[in-house]
């Protein structure tokens, strides 16, 4: 009888660890994807410094607002993962193939919309009170990111397929080498470098859009090389246009991209308040805000990741695998954001350092100042690599709608206002102490309903079951 018990205990510890295996190499995947395009956008903004202030407003200000348009349309794209994935664990290929379609049918119509607001973005700066020099250069530098869009777009879609396939080293390897072609690529049209014309700045747009098309038609070609996903694109025949499908990966998505957005929002929010208390305060915070966007990549990576596997176990009916990919998931962000936060307190200053020369006297209260506030930020991404890993779990459930309630009560005016509240008296730890509250209030409301969500795993897996046969059963 004990041998017995001792076998079944190695057969769920062999599971367990096969399953936080499958988890990291995904997130890993999935963190250097979004870390290389992190690494692309701090690498335009550096290079538009080259050409004086006026560049680099101008491409600052284009790519803040781009990103909030980016992010957004981001999370809807993301809703496509927990259909991929059910209908893998169901060995529906055709699904599979089909929803990847309407993937691509929704990054189209985000990029005419992208479009139409690149187009009417100079009257829109003009009359938010920005200098004409300005103006004129994000004019020409936007109208030279406008070929980027689609090919950016649609490399969302084919990380969020091939997440739900597990095939995660094409991604990561062409994304690396995008970092260093967005480099070569920037450099050469800015400067007229290699026989390429001329162009100043804006040729710093038109590297990135070059960069964007050449890493999605990279990752195109070499799938075909990959047998498991040459079968589900290339040789499962997709169904048409479905309208039904496309308002159910809306629906999902939606919140999901208002969550994103919020996020960014929040933090872009704060940094205004934190404006208000000097300069800097908001370079200082600024710093801060760079390392736990670094150190926020691989909690991303380990959210869509146990998205992937628990839409996965869904369509499988494996209520021991769902348990499983929670335990694991929450357990590696967990003590992933432990080791930063231990990080971050240890060696505050000389990551501070490495993003601001300390020698400088006109440096040293920023330094100061954001030492001490490494200490808020290393708790903050802790809470916050839970959160998402938390809504990447929900979202393997279909659950989209709680997230985006929490994040717009808690971020926007929990978070944002008793950082207004808290500001006028205890200054910038008022903030931080603000925002801190929201983001622990948001983790603690996400657990509650995961745990309710876990008690009832058979009828979740029937609901989901049932709402993929309307949708995909009309084919």
């Amino acid at each position: 009888m004990i041998e017995v018990i001792e076998k079944v205990k190695d057969q769920k510890l062999s599971l367990l660890t096969q399953e936080m295996s499958a988890t990291t190499i995904l997130g890993i995947g999935v963190g250097l994807s979004q870390l290389s395009q992190i690494i692309i956008g701090m690498t335009d903004t550096v290079m538009m410094g080259w050409f004086g202030a006026q560049a680099l407003a101008a491409g600052s200000l284009v790519n803040s607002l781009f990103l909030l348009l980016f992010l957004f349309f981001t999370g809807v794209l993301h809703a496509t993962a927990p259909m991929m994935g059910a209908a893998l664990g169901q060995l529906r290929l055709r699904d599979i193939s089909t929803t990847l379609n309407h993937g691509n049918y929704l990054a189209y119509g985000m990029t005419a919309i992208m479009a139409l607001f690149a187009l009417v973005m100079e009257p829109f700066l003009l009359l938010l009170g920005q200098q004409e020099q300005v103006v004129e250069i994000a004019k020409t530098y936007t109208y030279w990111l406008i070929p980027g869009f689609l090919p950016s777009l649609l490399f969302i879609v084919i990380r969020v397929f091939l997440t739900t396939v597990g095939d995660v080293v094409i991604l990561g390897c062409v994304s690396l080498i995008g970092v260093f072609i967005n480099g070569l690529t920037n450099y050469a049209f800015m400067f007229g470098v290699f026989g390429f014309p001329t162009l100043g700045a804006p040729g710093c747009a038109v590297g990135t859009s070059l960069t964007n098309t050449l890493m999605v038609v990279a990752v195109a070609l070499l799938m075909r090389y990959r047998p498991r996903i040459n079968r589900v694109v290339f040789w499962t025949k997709a169904q048409h246009f479905r309208p039904d499908l496309l308002r159910a990966i809306l629906s999902l998505g939606l919140p999901i991209g208002f969550v994103l957005f919020s996020e960014h929002i929040t933090f872009s929010g704060a940094g205004l308040i934190m404006g208000v208390l000097g300069t800097d305060q908001l370079a200082a915070f600024s710093i801060t805000l760079q390392w736990i966007a670094v150190f926020y990549m691989l909690p991303i990576g380990f959210s869509h990741a146990a998205t992937t596997r628990i839409s996965l176990a869904i369509g499988q009916k494996d209520t021991q695998l769902i348990k499983q990919v929670f335990m694991t998931s929450i357990g590696l962000a967990t003590i992933y954001g432990l080791i930063c936060l231990v990080a971050m307190i240890m060696f505050d200053q000389s990551m501070v350092s490495l993003l601001v020369k300390e020698d400088l006297e006109q440096n040293r209260t920023v330094v100061e100042q954001a030492t001490v506030f490494m200490r808020w930020a290393a708790v903050l991404q802790l809470i916050n690599g839970l959160i998402v890993v938390c809504a990447g779990i929900l979202r393997g459930f279909r659950e989209t709608k709680t997230p985006m309630l929490l994040v717009f009560v808690l971020y926007w005016i929990l978070g944002l206002g008793s950082a207004i509240i808290l500001s006028t008296r205890f200054g910038s730890t008022g903030i931080w102490a603000g925002i801190l509250f929201s983001f622990s209030v948001t983790l603690f409301g996400l657990i509650l309903t995961l745990l309710s969500k876990m008690k009832d795993l058979p009828s979740i897996i029937f609901q989901i079951s049932l709402e993929d046969q309307k949708v995909f059963s009309s084919f």
